[in-house]
């Protein structure tokens, strides 16, 4: 139950602080463009960095994901290969 309200806890400070990242980044830009910038020359290459940063985090997590999903299932196959050797030594049919 205290785990339940920390994760709750946690995901609230996260949006909050999103939320205010999100605003002082339009503050920041919109600063910058009102001083005669002459335009967001490398914004491409920052969007792209970012999009690929983002495409490994993904990448990882799934991957880890299925690495933990394949051990599982191999685990429940042992466990009922164990039971199944277990119930004929016994003497006991199927």
């Amino acid at each position: 139950m205290l785990f339940m309200f920390f994760s709750a806890g946690v995901a609230v400070v996260f949006f909050i602080g999103s939320l205010c990242a999100l605003y002082v980044g339009q503050r920041l830009g919109g600063s910058y463009l009102k001083d005669g910038a002459s335009g967001l020359g490398g914004l491409g290459t920052v969007e792209g960095a970012i999009f690929g940063l983002m495409g490994l985090l993904l990448a990882f997590t799934i991957s880890g994901a299925l690495q933990r999903f394949d051990e599982r299932r191999q685990l429940v196959l042992q466990e009922a290969s164990a039971v199944t050797t277990a119930y004929v030594s016994f003497g006991l049919q199927y």
